[in-house]
């Protein structure tokens, strides 16, 4: 239903997030959730709440990352995405063994925010990454 209003409101914010939530919370329809905030950020692309809110989400509830990968991807290229949706596709690359692709967005994340709190935990992040990296080389036959 909420998909079907949207199509007379494509702007009307409140029917993605209060949709998604009940998707992905009250029903576990996680991955329904997931496609109707892509619908609303597709016409919404500036809105951080559908973005933030469908990170969560996936971040949360799924375990397909070949979807949602590429999703964040592309929002992230766009250059105007939050530092959390930076964040989380760092996780996330980390959770599926893409730990160079990780590193580069901690680098990023360190580069490019003014907040020290973001900073000390990309440091940390990129710490982690370093220390599976290196274990991961030695273990090698």
């Amino acid at each position: 239903y909420c998909s079907l209003a949207s199509d007379l409101n494509p702007k009307f914010i409140s029917i993605y997030t209060l949709g998604a939530s009940a998707l992905a919370f009250h029903l576990n329809r996680g991955n329904e959730a997931i496609r109707l905030l892509q619908k609303g950020i597709n016409s919404n692309p500036k809105d951080i709440r559908l973005k933030l809110m469908l990170v969560s989400i996936a971040y949360q509830n799924t375990q397909e990352y070949d979807k949602v990968i590429p999703f964040l991807e592309a929002q992230i290229e766009r250059g105007d995405a939050p530092y959390m949706m930076i964040n989380i596709l760092a996780n996330t690359y980390q959770k599926v063994g893409r730990f160079s692709d990780a590193i580069k967005l901690w680098k990023k994340i360190i580069r490019d925010t003014d907040s020290n709190d973001m900073k000390i935990q990309a440091a940390q992040k990129l710490q982690e990454l370093y220390a599976l990296d290196k274990t991961k080389v030695m273990n090698k036959p």
